[in-house]
């Protein structure tokens, strides 16, 4: 829940004359709903650039206040839509069932969900984590077939590092990567599961983001305040 249409534009007018563009990387801008039809617009010429939602329902319209549809996303080329982040967790009170219906609405409508798992600190200090997100990941993938499933992003966000500025070493998330992997290939057999990829968010940064994919070996990161400022999140894309 950031940025108005000014700083919004700033932002991305920074960014684009930061940015060198690689073909074996995609940035995807999952920005407030608000802001959706600006940078429809801006991102329009910007091949290397995809549009993602914060949210998704699972029904294509009706009486669902304050939620948005994948048609109505879709209207705005978004192609990506963030599904179970855990700040809807923990202040909108989503479950894994939810968000196996968004992810599958989603789906179905041609946008990739990307769906978030994480264990609380709790857990984490009682090592609990593969035991938390391996269930909060199969009830999030319930409704999903092989097929559907290939079309997924599973991103590792641990609760306890969201906005805290306490990331996980990334020898510790490797191994919850690792029970992720082998929920996906259970779930969907090694064909589809292995091809799925799978990200880390909780407060990275230019300093940590190359340790998560090198010794984490993610294919990726969802950052979110290090995102908000257009020259440290080009330094991550540079990393």
């Amino acid at each position: 829940m950031n940025k108005t249409r000014e700083s919004a534009r700033a932002f991305i007018t920074r960014f684009r004359e930061l940015y060198r563009s690689r073909s074996d990387q995609t940035v995807i801008l999952c920005p407030p709903a608000t802001l959706l039809p600006l940078l429809s617009d801006i991102a329009s010429d910007l091949p290397e650039f995809s549009l993602g939602g914060q949210n998704i329902h699972w029904e294509t319209k009706g009486a669902f206040t304050g939620e948005l549809s994948s048609e109505q996303l879709l209207d705005f080329g978004v192609r990506f839509a963030l599904t179970g982040h855990s700040e809807r967790y923990i202040y909108n009170g989503e479950s894994p069932e939810v968000v196996a219906k968004r992810a599958l609405a989603a789906v179905n409508s041609g946008i990739r969900p990307v769906i978030c798992v994480g264990e609380q600190r709790a857990d984490f200090e009682s090592h609990r984590s593969a035991e938390v997100v391996t269930s909060q990941l199969e009830r999030s993938l319930s409704l999903l077939d092989p097929i559907q499933g290939g079309n997924i992003i599973v991103a590792y966000e641990p609760i306890w590092a969201i906005g805290t500025g306490l990331a996980a070493d990334p020898e510790s998330a490797s191994k919850v990567r690792e029970t992720i992997r082998r929920v996906l290939n259970s779930r969907f057999g090694e064909e589809f599961g292995s091809g799925i990829p799978i990200i880390y968010g909780g407060s990275t940064n230019p300093g940590n983001v190359l340790g998560f994919l090198e010794q984490g070996g993610f294919n990726g990161v969802l950052p979110g305040a290090s995102s908000l400022d257009p020259d440290t999140l080009c330094q991550m894309c540079d990393a």
